[in-house]
């Protein structure tokens, strides 16, 4: 995410946010330290616009991610971790991700039988994010 906002052509213009954003360890201490500081108004528009720039862009990806043609992620090796989440019999388990991407909803849900709040089981768990998803 901060590889994201930091090259998005929104900060282009400000230099001073993109330094600022090398000098912390994650992107949403950036987004507090703008929106809560004494900066201008064009510039927290800009860090939001480059927030959810960063947010649709990872998500295009995980929503196109295919197994077959991309090898970078090891599937059966995230499904054997899930599994041992999964529960067993009557037991319910759990499975807890700070992601910002939906990767395990989207693409392990049905084969680990993951219930997943708010997200179908239909085919549109695939479809894209809508800004207030955001």
């Amino acid at each position: 995410m901060a590889d994201c906002i930091y090259n998005s052509d929104y900060l282009r213009t400000f230099p001073e946010i993109r330094e600022l954003l090398q000098d912390i360890s994650n992107y949403e201490e950036l987004y507090e330290k703008v929106f809560n500081g004494d900066y201008s108004a064009e510039q927290k528009n800009a860090v939001a616009n480059a927030v959810s720039e960063a947010y649709e862009r990872i998500d295009t990806n995980v929503r196109e991610w295919d197994y077959l043609s991309n090898e970078q992620v090891n599937i059966y090796g995230v499904r054997e971790l899930l599994h041992r989440f999964a529960g067993e019999a009557n037991e319910s388990g759990f499975f807890f991700t700070l992601n910002q991407d939906l990767f395990v909803e989207r693409h392990l849900s049905r084969d680990v039988h993951i219930e997943i709040p708010l997200v179908s089981s239909l085919t549109r768990h695939k479809n894209q994010l809508v800004p207030s998803d955001l």
